[in-house]
């Protein structure tokens, strides 16, 4: 594995935090891709294959990402005449040394990029500038600052501060050049698309007594400058911004505030404006620069999705570059997360466990994966909330609080055949922005509507309403579905509907034996044909384990073997990463790992079964010693070791790493 350098690890962990991040040339300040700041990305895959291009790229952040606001003081001059001209001690906060010499005071709030404005050699960065973010190195060849050279540093680690009143003043007080209007025409419906993707997904959110003030301020002042009349832009904040405020402002309170925007606003309205032939200029430009081969392609690649036009044509070659499938369960990979998103459905019996299975899957995604996801329950959502998630955190170890910032339930499902319940389900989600949602169920979803029709089937469809939520978020939506009459028809309704899903998945329990098996019997651009399973207590609340096709296969009397290597590695790495025996202290020795993948001892006070059920142990303990004393090979990766001490052999342990 290569060594990722200090700037790389650097730049994944502002991504993990959600700071989106962009490289910088090697000791300078100047954006190493063509767009510059705005190819800033979290994507993980983007920020490995820039950095791996070059480990010693500089980290760019956008302030306003984080609704923050730098104060640049350049050198100690800098500091001199900030003190100097506004004669007030500046309240401490997270601050940063800069090679210069000067620091960058972290403020929340967020106001507009301006030089020298507050004083000499004081700058500020916020909206639509960039800094370079710690550790970044910089070694200065010309101006001022010639012969210098040095780490950006972080001094003073504690939270930033509100941004202070004074600045917002100074700033208002001074006179500054105004920036013309872009286009004449006011309220497009350009406009309003432009300003509405603005308040959903850039603008800062107002919060009381942590600058809401001036967070308010600023937003209008923003919409006003992409071409929106005052009027409007206040329709737009009560809908797309306002419900999300900290608490949100009533409606008095929030026309003052967009009235003072545009009283003192300093840019002409519509500053931001892009004009439609302005665009298609762009896009032409783009097209060319493209034929030519100029375009970086990891930033190509983050376009596609999330920069082209609809209906644009994407070429050969900038597919064959897209990376390759991943999926939110990447040892069993039957949850795909790709750009645009996935339908899964996953159908079964009544009371074949498709619910608690899927909250198993999901729960392992968002613990195991990072996912954030939302559960619609149209059925039960009470005993969802009351008795299966607290069962599933109980048998993980975990608090249900653990969970309240990535996961979340939902009691209506929303109508597929209504797209307004479909928009506002989604708006909703918004502060969320969920990576998985279930619609539990498919009937539930669709109902009100014929689901032998073809209209039901379409819903599946990415111009369907399933589409929509797909797009909304890149997200991997699971529809769990009743099987039909006709077993060998598999799902119930619409012959259409296992064709138009990305993914679709059999669900089939043994309630006697506490059994699952599940069967992907189609997955888009993937491998199918394949069985996961899984096994419940007969007691209690149910919730799925995840157990091996051998365990499976002996609990139901059957003689189990797994003849590829393959499976002899899947088998052990399931069952150690369900033992959380993820390093050497937490791991097991032969007994125990044969224990678990053959499951408990069967709880009947029977002799015959006790005999049956050691004897499968002692037949996986032996499999399990063959395998590392003369299949070493298909052990690799996880974590196999024998330890002494003093001479005298103690155990041989296993546990899963990961790989």
């Amino acid at each position: 594995m290569v060594k990722k350098s200090s700037m790389h690890l650097a730049a994944l962990v502002l991504a993990a935090e959600g700071t989106p991040v962009f490289p910088c040339r090697p000791g300078a300040k100047e954006p190493a891709t063509r767009h510059g700041f705005k190819d800033r990305t979290t994507n993980t895959e983007s920020i490995n294959a820039w950095w791996t291009e070059n480990p010693d790229y500089n980290i760019g952040i956008v302030p306003a990402d984080k609704n923050l606001t730098i104060i640049d003081l350049d050198g100690p001059e800098g500091w001199t005449s900030w003190v100097t001209e506004y004669d007030w001690q500046s309240p401490v906060t997270y601050r940063v040394r800069t090679p210069s010499g000067g620091l960058h005071l972290y403020y929340i709030g967020n106001v507009r990029p301006t030089s020298k404005i507050l004083g000499p050699k004081v700058d500020t960065r916020g909206e639509d500038s960039y800094v370079l973010a710690p550790p970044s190195y910089v070694e200065y060849t010309e101006g001022p600052n010639e012969g210098k050279s040095g780490y950006y540093e972080v001094i003073d680690p504690r939270e930033p501060v509100p941004l202070p009143d004074c600045i917002i003043e100074a700033l208002a007080a001074v006179k500054v050049e105004h920036k013309a209007a872009k286009t004449d025409d006011m309220d497009t419906d350009f406009n309003t698309t432009q300003a509405i993707d603005y308040l959903w997904h850039r603008a800062p959110i107002a919060v009381e007594g942590d600058g809401g003030d001036t967070a308010t301020y600023q937003v209008a002042a923003a919409v006003r400058d992409y071409g929106i009349s005052q009027s409007w832009c206040l329709h737009l904040m009560a809908d797309h911004w306002n419900d999300r405020c900290a608490p949100p402002w009533d409606d008095e309170d929030l026309e003052a505030k967009v009235a003072h925007a545009y009283e003192y606003a300093q840019n002409a309205a519509g500053s931001r404006a892009m004009p439609q032939e302005e665009l298609d200029s762009m896009a032409a430009l783009a097209a060319e620069l493209r034929a030519q081969g100029k375009v970086n392609t990891v930033v190509l690649n983050e376009s596609i999705s999330e920069e082209r036009k609809p209906y644009q044509r994407i070429k050969p070659s900038e597919g064959e570059a897209l990376p390759e499938l991943t999926y939110w369960d990447p040892l069993t990979k039957t949850l795909p997360r790709v750009i645009g998103g996935a339908a899964v459905i996953i159908y079964g019996e009544f009371g074949s466990h498709k619910t608690n299975v899927t909250l198993t899957m999901v729960l392992d995604a968002v613990l195991g994966q990072g996912a954030k996801a939302v559960f619609a329950a149209g059925e039960g959502a009470h005993g969802l909330l009351k008795d299966r998630i607290p069962a599933h955190c109980r048998a993980r170890g975990i608090r249900t609080l653990d969970l309240d910032e990535t996961f979340g339930v939902v009691r209506e499902v929303p109508l597929l055949a209504r797209p307004e319940q479909v928009s506002q389900f989604l708006e909703a989600q918004a502060d969320l922005k969920p990576d998985i949602v279930v619609l539990d169920t498919f009937a539930t979803a669709i109902s009100g509507v014929d689901e032998n029709s073809s209209e039901a089937a379409q819903f599946l469809t990415g111009n369907g309403t399933v589409g929509m939520i797909r797009r909304a978020y890149d997200a991997t939506v699971i529809l769990p579905a009743h099987m039909g009459k006709d077993r060998s028809k598999g799902i119930r309704g619409n012959s259409g509907f296992g064709g138009n899903a990305d993914v679709v998945i059999a669900c089939e329990a043994d309630k006697d034996l506490g059994l699952i098996k599940l069967t992907v019997e189609k997955m888009r651009d993937g491998r199918d044909g394949f069985s996961l399973y899984y096994a419940v207590e007969k007691d209690g609340i149910p919730v799925p384990v995840q157990i091996t096709e051998q365990t499976y296969n002996e609990r139901r009397g059957r003689s189990a073997t797994i003849d590829d290597d393959q499976g002899k590695r899947l088998s052990v790495k399931l069952t150690l990463q369900n033992a959380k025996a993820d390093r050497f202290m937490a791991g097991l020795n032969d007994r125990q790992l044969a224990e678990r993948m053959i499951g408990p001892m069967p709880a009947e006070d029977e002799e015959e079964a006790e005999r049956r059920w050691l004897s499968m142990v002692e037949k996986q303990r032996a499999a399990l010693r063959g395998a590392r004393n003369h299949e070493r090979q298909w052990t690799v990766g996880m974590g196999s070791q024998e330890v002494s001490h003093e001479g005298a052999r103690l155990e041989w342990r296993w546990w899963y790493q990961g790989q």
